[in-house]
């Protein structure tokens, strides 16, 4: 098959049960929120090590690391107030790699953040099921079918679960600090997965941010050509207002996010302690993870 017949077969693979499966329990009240620095998000990137691990996923060992955790700090305050001010506390990105057979020095990522926002004052836990459970359950469904497909991708894919990104996107920040020293930048890209998980009736479009740069075309291009092949519509978006992609094209990583119908209107529970899985438009869902996961196969095996 081509490598456009290929992207739309993996494409095919895509589960939404265990998609939802995955959201479900990363935005259950038992995680507390996921507010990075925390016991509790810290238990979310120990499951997440052990799913990538399971995928038998390698470390990202050309960046530098030893194992699947990328150390940084975050600060310790949370907007809740329940720390002193000015401390600060151990956060971990987690990321895994598959190597490619081609051109393994060029890297496909596919990300999204793992933290939220934590439990309110009032006791209520802000369980961040569209923001952003879901597009970790996207790199989660990306790493499966890619690590078992029986095919390898001529260059490298990378799947990045980032932590502090409610915090001032300090994961994508950290990340960047261990690429650049390296000069990994350039040969790096990122589909960064954000709010995948609309109110139901109202996914029915997907966008793409380019972050107002002409170096993030190859990514965007991607992503229209598998909206295109798979029946989906992809808005192409400007600048957004501030992501862990953003963040990257900063220090020149090649970088879009790719959300599901974004407006306060059709993600009326952000941020808030409504945001839970029942709201979710599981067909907006799933056709995000689709074309996310065409858009890696592509940009993966096009030999930009």
């Amino acid at each position: 098959m081509t490598t456009e017949q290929w992207a739309k077969e993996f494409a095919s693979r895509v589960n939404i049960d265990r998609l939802m499966a995955d959201v479900g329990w990363l935005a259950d009240d038992a995680r507390r929120g996921r507010l990075a620095g925390s016991a509790d998000e810290d238990a979310v990137g120990t499951w997440l090590v052990q799913r990538f691990e399971y995928l038998e996923l390698k470390p990202f060992t050309d960046a530098g690391l030893d194992s699947y955790y990328l150390h940084f700090r975050v600060p310790a305050a949370t907007r809740y107030g329940r720390t002193v001010p000015g401390e600060t506390a151990p956060a971990e990105n987690v990321i895994a790699v598959l190597p490619g057979t081609v051109s393994p020095d060029r890297y496909v990522c596919i990300g999204s953040h793992y933290d939220h926002i934590g439990v309110r004052s009032d006791g209520q836990v802000n369980n961040g099921a569209d923001d952003d459970a879901t597009g970790v359950a996207a790199v989660l469904e990306a790493a499966r079918i890619f690590s078992t497909a029986g095919l390898l991708p001529q260059e490298t894919l990378v799947f990045v679960c980032f932590s502090g990104e409610e915090v001032g996107v300090l994961g994508s920040l950290a990340l960047c600090d261990q690429l650049t020293p390296r000069w990994l930048t350039g040969p790096t890209m990122l589909l960064n997965m954000e709010v995948l998980g609309a109110e139901k009736g109202r996914g029915a479009f997907l966008d793409v941010w380019d972050e107002a740069t002409s170096i993030t075309e190859p990514l965007v291009q991607a992503v229209q050509t598998a909206g295109q092949q798979l029946g989906v519509r992809v808005e192409r978006r400007g600048r957004d207002l501030g992501s862990d992609a953003l963040r990257l094209v900063w220090c020149g990583v090649r970088a879009v996010t790719v959300d599901v119908a974004w407006s306060l209107e059709n993600h009326p529970h952000y941020h808030s302690p409504s945001d839970d899985p029942e709201h979710i438009d599981v067909n907006g869902f799933n056709n995000a993870v689709r074309v996310a996961v065409a858009a890696l196969w592509l940009l993966a095996n096009d030999g930009h």
